[in-house]
């Protein structure tokens, strides 16, 4: 940005009373724009807005005819205007293009306006882009150092397949990046299969703590008939039975831990097509047909809060 003597030529202005820098003869300072729109504003608010600003020269010292500084400036009009909006607390914006984000992350940084970076890092929280394209808010987040707001774009990534990668968020992240986000998958891959996989003789701790929800019931226990086999899980080193598990129900651990190790999606405990062949194992039992619904979302839910615990604890390098 630079001060310059006002010239004649054509400049684009805009009156609106509920926008004050739109009006030529309000404030004491003029920005101009790349696409030559001009914004009459007044020199205390955006200096209180970015450092950048407080060694505008004063009026005394005329720049222009009008005797206001006239300050030139890189970005559009489009783009100084949401920022002085937001400087003028006028701002109404629910949500942004990626685009426009980048853009006033960009003038943020250049102008050293972390108020507005805070603005720019709350809009990319907002679920139609945190959660509908994570990549492209975590190569935005890489860029511009919000290193929180990465590694919760990390995490949101992990329920979309690699190959679902937007090329546009891959123009935006580096090699580096993106290797350490493959890594970080991988990983997170890794710890939610672990924590569901079951081993032959041997079920996880907090599977038989929930054995009200995938034990067999005692009409069906034994009863291949009925319930179908189920899995004795025994105390370590002793012969006492803690609860007959399922045999559906440990089929679907292993299912599970398959295919987090495809995709570390935690939602993938309660998908319905993980759940058919335990719904269907109870087919012939009246006592565990009752209440078998209600069950498997229990238990699902809390399989996938396990997972998410599981990916909680893997760290992403940044």
């Amino acid at each position: 940005m630079s001060p310059v003597r006002n010239s004649p030529r054509a400049v684009k202005t805009h009156t609106n009373p509920k926008r004050p820098y739109r009006d030529p003869s309000a404030g004491d300072l003029i920005i101009r724009t790349s696409d030559s729109r001009e914004f009459f504003v007044e020199r205390s608010i955006i200096a209180n807005a970015s450092p950048r600003f407080i060694l505008v020269p004063s009026g005394r010292a005329s720049l222009s005819d009008r005797d206001k500084p006239v300050i030139v400036v890189a970005e559009t009009g489009a783009i100084w205007s949401k920022l002085l909006a937001f400087f003028y607390l006028l701002s109404d914006e629910r949500l942004l293009p990626l685009d426009t984000i980048r853009a006033l992350l960009k003038a943020a940084d250049k102008y050293e306006i972390a108020a507005v970076t805070k603005w720019m890092e709350r809009m990319l929280r907002h679920p139609d882009h945190l959660e509908k394209e994570p990549l492209c808010v975590y190569a935005v987040a890489c860029a511009h150092n919000l290193r929180t707001l990465a590694r919760d774009a990390a995490w949101h990534c992990l329920c979309f397949p690699v190959e679902d990668a937007q090329p546009d968020a891959l123009e935006l992240i580096s090699a580096l990046q993106y290797t350490r986000l493959l890594d970080y998958r991988k990983r997170c891959a890794a710890a939610a299969a672990d924590a569901v996989l079951p081993v032959i003789d041997k079920v996880p701790g907090w599977v038989v703590a929930h054995k009200d929800l995938v034990g067999v019931c005692s009409g069906c226990c034994g009863n291949k008939d009925i319930g179908g086999e189920a899995v004795a899980v025994s105390a370590p080193g002793t012969s006492e039975v803690l609860v007959y598990l399922r045999v559906a129900w440990y089929q679907y651990l292993e299912e599970l831990s398959g295919k987090l190790l495809e995709g570390p999606d935690p939602s993938l405990a309660g998908s319905l097509s993980m759940l058919t062949s335990v719904i269907g194992s109870v087919a012939a039992c009246e006592g565990c047909r009752e209440n078998i619904a209600e069950h498997t979302a229990k238990f699902s839910r809390i399989t996938a809060t396990r997972i998410e615990s599981a990916i909680s604890e893997v760290v992403l390098e940044l």
